[in-house]
C-alpha cells in the first residue's frame, strides 16, 4: 500500500500560482497576529507580506526582513546593519573603522578587488549636513549615527546592485527604525537599538517629572562618556534629582528650670 499523499500542497516560495500566493497570505496573517513584531507590522498582514517579499529579493529570511526592513512613506528602507549584512553575504568585503567621533567605511567588491570604496563620516561632516545635535538619536547616540551613515553611503557607492533598490536607511529619509535588526545577520546591534530607546524613554520621563532640557541632559551624559546603558543612565539621572532643602529646625529655648510653677532662668556661673 502506497504512502498517503500529504494534505498540504508543496509550492515554491517565489511562485505566483494562486495556491502559493494564498499560502503566503495565510503565513503573513499568522505573523501579523504576533505581539513580538515591530509596531508597524502588528495586525498589518499586507505590510508583513510586503516586507517578506522585499526580504526574499535580498535573500534573507522572513524574520530578518521584518526586523530590518522599514517602509517609510511607501518607500522601503533598510537598517544600516542589515545593509552591511546583505553586502557581505553577496561576497564583498566591508570594513568599519571607528576612532572616536570619526567613522571610516571601506568596501572592496569581490569582482574588483583592486579598488576600495571609502566613505568618512565625522562630527564636522555631520555639522555641515545639519545633523549634529538634532533631537533624537543624533543627540543621544552620535557615534552610532555616524557609523550608520558611513555604512549606507559606502554600500550605495560600491554595491547598490545587490541592494535591489533598497538603498537608504529609515533615518536618511526622515523615519525611524521600528525595532532591532536581524541577529542572524547583524550581531549585537539589535540590542543597541533597544537600549537606545530605553535611554530615550528614561530621559523623557526624567524631564517630565523634574524638568530640564532633554537635549542638554543628553549632551552632558555623552560628554562624560555615557553610552546606551540604561542602568548607568538611571544611576546618573538619579544623582541629578533635585534634593529638597532641609527645613530649619525651631530654635530650642534657653535652659530653664521650673520650680513650683515659676520659670527661673539658670544663672551663668561664669560671671
Amino acid at each position: 500500500m502506497s504512502e498517503s499523499t500529504p494534505s498540504a500542497l508543496v509550492v515554491r516560495e517565489d511562485s505566483l500560482a494562486p495556491a502559493a500566493v494564498q499560502a503566503r497570505i495565510a503565513y503573513a496573517r499568522s505573523l501579523a497576529a504576533s505581539s513580538l513584531l515591530p509596531d508597524a507590522y502588528r495586525q498589518q498582514p499586507a505590510n508583513v507580506l510586503l516586507a517578506i517579499e522585499y526580504g526574499q529579493s535580498l535573500g534573507i529570511k522572513p524574520i530578518a526582513a521584518l526586523n530590518g526592513i522599514n517602509v517609510i512613506k511607501g518607500k522601503p528602507t533598510m537598517s544600516a546593519d542589515l545593509m552591511a549584512s546583505v553586502v557581505r553575504k553577496a561576497g564583498h568585503k566591508l570594513r568599519i573603522i571607528q576612532e572616536g567621533m570619526s567613522v571610516r567605511a571601506q568596501l572592496v567588491r569581490s569582482d574588483d578587488p583592486e579598488f576600495t570604496y571609502e566613505v568618512v563620516w565625522d562630527e564636522a561632516r555631520a555639522r555641515r549636513a545639519q545633523l549634529w545635535g538634532q533631537r533624537g538619536p543624533w543627540s543621544l547616540y552620535p557615534e552610532q549615527m555616524l557609523r550608520s551613515r558611513a555604512i549606507t553611503e559606502v554600500c550605495r557607492q560600491g554595491a547598490s546592485d545587490c541592494l535591489f533598490g533598497i538603498i537608504y536607511s529609515p533615518e536618511e529619509i526622515g523615519g525611524e527604525e521600528h525595532g532591532p535588526g536581524a541577529e542572524d545577520y547583524l550581531g549585537p546591534d539589535d540590542t543597541v537599538a533597544r537600549l537606545r530607546q530605553e535611554c530615550e524613554d528614561l530621559v523623557r520621563r526624567f524631564v517630565a517629572k523634574f524638568g530640564g532640557d532633554p537635549e542638554q541632559i543628553a549632551r552632558e551624559w555623552m560628554d562624560q562618556g555615557g553610552t546606551a546603558d540604561p542602568p548607568a543612565l538611571t544611576a546618573w539621572l538619579t544623582a541629578r534629582i533635585p534634593q529638597p532643602q532641609p527645613q530649619s529646625q525651631p530654635q530650642e529655648p534657653a535652659d530653664v528650670e521650673v520650680v513650683e510653677g515659676e520659670i527661673i532662668e539658670e544663672e551663668n556661673t561664669n560671671d
